[in-house]
């Protein structure tokens, strides 16, 4: 008895280096190879045994899963070997806005600092609601004569009068 397999299976983010056919012959094996920001794991090839595809082989990313940026999101650039960080709103972006895939590590992860509400109560007049890490402000105080300045630091309002 003959045994062929159908075409071979698919593997995610791999491509088959032969050319496509609808039946392979017993002993008869394919090539996979990975997309670019990808490794193999296992077998590069897949072979067809008794009608049955066998050594199937995985693609991972090269540097793991996507790190999670708190307070913001990651998109992907360059295949999955570069990233762009975006802070939630009014969140400001304090390191690299790209990371990149190096040796198989991300590069230095950026933080997310957060913005400082501010308490009206304390100013004559009313001001911005919320402003940015490391941002500074000055505004005149309830008492109509004196001056006070504001600085932001990752969600913590330093007032100084």
């Amino acid at each position: 008895k003959a045994y062929v397999c159908d075409p071979p299976p698919r593997v995610d983010n791999a491509l088959i280096l032969e050319p496509y056919q609808d039946v392979f012959e017993h002993n008869q094996r394919v090539t996979y190879a990975c997309k670019n920001g990808y490794k193999m794991v296992g077998h590069a090839y897949s072979y067809c045994e008794y009608g049955r595809w066998r050594d199937q082989c995985r693609c991972v990313r090269l540097c793991g899963t996507y790190p999670a940026i708190e307070n913001g999101d990651v998109f992907e650039v360059q295949d999955g070997r570069a990233l762009t960080v975006q802070c939630a709103m009014l969140y400001k972006l304090d390191g690299p806005k790209s990371i990149m895939c190096v040796n198989e590590e991300w590069t230095t992860l950026p933080v997310c600092k957060a913005p400082c509400k501010l308490d009206q109560t304390l100013f004559y007049y009313q001001q911005a609601e919320y402003i940015s890490h490391g941002d500074q402000m000055n505004g005149r105080c309830t008492n109509y004569w004196n001056y006070m300045y504001v600085i932001c630091n990752n969600g913590r309002a330093l007032y100084r009068g």
